[in-house]
């Protein structure tokens, strides 16, 4: 009964979202619209199906690649084993970047944004060595130069309707990539600048890529700043916790061994990392179980961001859409000589983006998942349209999970109440005098 009245929910989110989508703007640009009927794999909103459109701007956010558990369980092998290696390979070695808890404020603990201090095998001059917990591994590494190649066929060698960069590399101010502070989010920016620019030098690739601190980062919901995000993402989780998963599978977590009781979305992290790399569950997690984790778990992250509340929406999602929202103008009021900005962040950036505009695909976003967005103009009659198309894993035909093109106006009608400038985030954050401030985060 919980689980078809959160189906319910979310699909009545989705449906309005798309109504609001699917709204042409009165005026000159309204011809070059027709309507579209949707697919079960895909939310189609309205199309071009005249005129010569170019691409002038494009922002990219990705989770990062394939990475190992975060979660030990007995039925998987000791970090550090010949089994661990074996099973996950090993990872590129990475200088140790600044400790989450250098950053973060009060508010936020350690969570699946976290980040493993060290490579307990990492010896001086290795490229490669044992994989830490949380780290990107080679396929997580490949997924995102995948990407990146992709990247490299749409708009550096004009596959899809302009090329925004040359194939030797950007001019100035041309491309922005930037990541949260854990490695695997950098070393995954890395990557895709790997794939998108082959023959560049390492060292440029690796100073290419900005590094948020946690402090100040919109890449995630930020609740380690922010009391009233707190206040509101406890109380969801503790309306929506309990009713999530059967009393059997609550069993089966106490019988996974692990100490303390990990939550949803952490029991199912191990089963997860195994799927990713095409591998067998552990002998502990039946079918049946890693599917209520999954479902769970994502219904879980999909509610605390706000699904039904649009001021969480706004608290998780808010400044991100702010930044691109200023991105998006400047370049259509030719303000700004950037052409491609790439956003290095993790599935539960992906969820709360999509979330807030009433996009859920109401699955766990893969390893490498992302979402690009199109800023196309119509030669022949100056009009804007945005085309957001989001892929499930590495871009493909089968992973292109959502694809809506919509005039900039409707654009802006949907995204511009949710947007948030800086004074506004930090002032909403506040609870009143007296309101007992919230416990540390965690998923």
């Amino acid at each position: 009964g919980a689980r078809a009245a959160a189906a319910a929910a979310a699909a009545a989110v989705a449906g309005a979202a798309s109504a609001a989508l699917s709204r042409a703007p009165p005026g000159r640009c309204e011809d070059l619209w027709v309507e579209l009927p949707s697919t079960p794999k895909r939310n189609v909103g309205q199309f071009p199906v005249r005129g010569n459109s170019e691409i002038w701007f494009v922002q990219v956010i990705h989770r990062h690649g394939h990475r190992t558990p975060f979660l030990s369980v007995p039925d998987l092998a000791e970090i550090g084993s010949p089994a661990w290696d074996a099973t996950f390979g090993q990872c590129r070695v990475m200088p140790d970047l600044v400790e989450r808890s250098d950053s973060a404020s009060s508010g936020s603990g350690a969570n699946l944004t976290g980040d493993s201090a060290s490579q307990p095998s990492a010896e001086a001059g290795k490229a490669f060595a044992t994989c830490p917990i949380g780290g990107l591994t080679r396929l997580g590494e490949e997924q995102l130069v995948q990407l990146g190649t992709y990247l490299r066929t749409q708009y550096v060698e004009g596959k899809s309707g302009g090329a925004l960069l040359r194939p030797t590399g950007p001019l100035q101010d041309e491309l922005k990539v930037v990541s949260t502070r854990t490695k695997r989010t950098v070393l995954s920016a890395q990557s895709l600048l790997r794939g998108l620019f082959p023959e560049a030098p390492a060292s440029e690739v690796e100073s290419a890529v900005e590094v948020h601190p946690w402090t100040h980062s919109v890449l995630i919901p930020n609740h380690g700043r922010c009391d009233r995000l707190r206040q509101l993402f406890f109380e969801e989780k503790r309306k929506w916790e309990a009713t999530l998963l059967p009393t059997s599978t609550q069993r089966q977590i106490d019988r996974m061994g692990v100490t303390p009781k990990p939550t949803i979305i952490a029991a199912g992290d191990p089963a997860r990392s195994l799927r990713g790399l095409g591998l067998q569950l552990p002998p502990g997690i039946s079918e049946d179980f890693y599917k209520d984790l999954n479902h769970a778990g994502h219904e879980l992250v999909d509610v605390t961001l706000g699904r039904s509340i649009e001021e969480l929406r706004r608290l998780s999602m808010g400044p991100l859409l702010a930044e691109m929202q200023h991105e998006l103008r400047a370049a259509a009021g030719e303000q700004s000589t950037l052409r491609i900005s790439v956003r290095s962040a993790h599935d539960v950036t992906l969820t709360g983006f999509l979330t807030a505009l009433g996009l859920s695909t109401h699955s766990w976003p893969d390893f490498g998942s992302n979402i690009i967005i199109e800023l196309l103009r119509d030669r022949s009659s100056g009009c804007f349209q945005v085309r957001l198309v989001m892929h499930d894993g590495v871009p493909s035909a089968a992973t292109k999970a959502i694809d809506v093109t919509v005039p900039l106006e409707t654009w802006d009608d949907l995204v511009d109440p949710l947007a948030i400038s800086e004074d506004e985030y930090l002032t909403q954050c506040r609870l009143p005098t007296g309101m007992p401030t919230p416990p540390t985060h965690f998923w």
